[in-house]
């Protein structure tokens, strides 16, 4: 579940001191044993993860509020599968700064990877509670409900669109992913209604596009059916 994604207002990347984890393919136990060797550039790129954790590690305790270092960190935890791990860091960092809303989201995230919902939920709230901008608390509700439908409470998930879009109507991903419901549910004009939001919003949005033709050519054999 865990994404790049954040309101840019609270983005570690933004950071210029933050450096850049490219991803790269682990080293492989099943590559043939002739290819096994000190030069395999996937062993080579797993030592390098390995040297770079260690430097983030070290800079981490130098300067444990960064969060430009943590956030480096953790992304390279998350490469390398490391979830626990990555989820124990960041709850250090909440416990050390419960006000900075980046560290609440990251943490809410990969506690999602993690399958621990309730906690995830949980500070998912605490970050929308510190998020700055009706803008930002929509684009996390928004998140939110992608995160409730993905573990299948549908109807929750369909309530926190609906807050996303009460507290910023231009939430675009709010409703578009909210329309995808209503139109499996057969809801076809409300889902409609959500797809022409989405062009409002973002005219050259192809998948929205393609998604009302769609709902449209389903809508048109009912309404030729009325009319007889």
């Amino acid at each position: 579940m865990r994404t790049a994604t954040s309101p840019a207002s609270w983005s570690a990347s933004a950071d210029p001191t933050r450096r850049s984890i490219t991803s790269e393919p682990p080293c492989s136990s099943h590559l043939a044993p002739s290819r096994r060797t000190s030069s395999s550039p996937s062993c080579s790129s797993s030592r390098a993860r390995s040297t770079r954790r260690s430097h983030y590690e070290a800079a981490h305790r130098l300067d444990p509020g960064s969060k430009s270092i943590l956030g480096s960190l953790t992304d390279l935890l998350v490469e390398k599968g490391d979830l626990r791990k990555a989820a124990d860091y960041l709850s250090a960092g909440v416990a050390r700064a419960p006000d900075v809303g980046w560290f609440q989201l990251q943490l809410a995230q990969v506690l999602g990877d993690l399958h621990e919902n309730e906690r995830a939920l949980e500070h998912y709230e605490k970050a929308i509670a510190l998020a700055p901008t009706a803008e930002d608390k929509a684009e996390l509700h928004a998140m939110v409900a992608a995160f409730l439908e993905e573990i299948g409470r549908r109807e929750q998930a369909i309530a926190r669109y609906e807050l996303a879009l009460a507290t910023d109507p231009d939430e675009l991903d709010a409703h578009y992913d909210l329309a995808g419901i209503l139109a499996s549910e057969g809801k076809l004009d409300a889902a409609a209604a959500h797809y022409r939001e989405v062009l409002r919003i973002s005219p050259d949005h192809a998948e929205a596009a393609a998604a009302l033709a769609r709902v449209r050519s389903r809508l048109a054999p009912s309404a030729q059916g009325d009319a007889r």
